[in-house]
């Protein structure tokens, strides 16, 4: 038999979802960057837009079912921040590893006679 499918949280989806839609990293990057295969990335993309269309569409029949357009803008910010707190994460174990070892390449040192 094969492996069961791999289930993703919403705010998982929704956050890369959010990083597609920015176009900052490509859909390569992407998928390096969280181990999720590009195509369902694009999905995700394609069903947040198509969401947040729909929030701000102004039917009778479906009103009741949509999410809220401030619910939508708030799970997209939060998406945002969690992206950039992950970014500077990222920076600050970069900083704290260089200043673990002062002789690193890049760590300002490199004029010094023992570099």
């Amino acid at each position: 038999m094969g492996t069961p499918r791999k289930k993703y949280p919403a705010l998982f989806k929704i956050k890369v979802a959010a990083e597609a839609i920015s176009g900052e990293l490509s859909l390569a990057q992407l998928s390096a960057k969280y181990g999720v295969h590009p195509s369902l990335i694009s999905r995700w993309k394609n069903i947040a837009r198509q969401e947040m269309v729909a929030c701000f569409e102004k039917s009778g029949s479906g009103a009741g079912k949509r999410a809220d357009p401030e619910l939508m803008r708030l799970i997209m910010r939060s998406a945002e921040l969690d992206t950039e707190i992950d970014f500077l994460k990222e920076k600050l174990e970069e900083v704290a590893s260089r200043s673990k070892n002062p002789w690193s390449r890049g760590s300002g040192l490199s004029g010094h006679w023992l570099a």
